[in-house]
């Protein structure tokens, strides 16, 4: 498993530190003077839209990202996820479908859950408005009634899944 979550990369923030004097005694001159602060780089984690994990399968090319992943939340598919009757472990992957195309994936976060995002695409994308929802899970899909962009899907569907 990647070092960050799938969707996510590596952002680099720098952030300044200033050390108190009565703190860090070694660095009375350094606080005196403005011009030796002494700074810190300090790495962040941000979310940009990109796939880190690699083992996850990769969206139909029909499937339309969103042009701006910083814009408009994200509506997403979530629910319970059992498999043979008890709670799904944490790595499971689940893959969003529509019109039984496949979408974004991602690997369960917690046993027992799940939660995918995507976005809703143009008239000529496999996520348009009106496309029929479902996941997949261990090679079988599961059907919901709602379609993209329905009252009943947005910000989010719950989609409970129980896998023989």
């Amino acid at each position: 498993m990647a070092l960050f979550p799938s969707r996510v990369a590596l952002a680099v923030a720098l952030a300044t530190v200033t050390f108190a004097t009565a703190l860090v005694p070694s660095f009375h001159a350094a606080a005196a003077d403005p011009v030796l602060t002494v700074r810190a780089v300090i790495p962040l984690a941000a979310r940009d839209g990109l796939t880190v994990d690699s083992g996850l399968p990769a969206p139909d090319a029909s499937y339309c990202a969103p042009a701006d992943p910083s814009g408009a939340p994200p509506n997403s598919v979530l629910g319970m996820l059992t498999i043979g009757g008890g709670a799904a472990p944490t790595g499971t992957v689940v893959q969003v479908f529509f019109d039984g195309k496949a979408g974004p994936a991602e690997r369960t976060r917690a046993a027992g859950g799940y939660r995918v995002d995507y976005a809703a695409g143009g008239a000529t994308c496999a996520n348009r408005v009106g496309a029929a929802i479902a996941v997949k899970v261990n090679g079988q899909i599961f059907a919901s009634t709602a379609r993209v962009g329905d009252a009943a899907a947005i910000p989010f569907l719950r989609l409970d899944v129980a896998v023989p």
